[in-house]
């Protein structure tokens, strides 16, 4: 397991996303190549991948996703909506 921060500060990037976007997307499955990207835009919603995964290290985006939950509902739990979807996570702002 690495210790450098990188998942801490991919999951901070993730929350300034939701509030700036009011929406973000957490894929579970991977594309056959990663995109080396942490963060791709489709339509304009950000989809966030953790720069380690693979297809053959599904559990590496799987354990971004559980860690990012855990922190939303921790920190955000009363302004945002959380829907597990088949393919990903959606993650989005209640409309206050």
């Amino acid at each position: 397991m690495r210790r450098s921060g990188k998942t801490t500060r991919l999951i901070d990037t993730a929350i300034q996303l939701l509030f700036l976007k009011g929406e973000i997307k957490v894929p579970f499955v991977i594309p056959d190549k990663n995109p080396g990207f942490e963060v791709v835009e489709i339509d304009n919603i950000p989809y966030l991948f953790d720069p380690d995964c693979s297809v053959n290290f599904l559990g590496v985006q799987r354990d971004f996703a559980l860690r990012l939950v855990r922190r939303i509902n921790l920190e955000h739990s009363h302004q945002v909506i959380i829907d597990k979807q088949s393919e990903f996570l959606r993650i989005s702002l209640k409309n206050v």
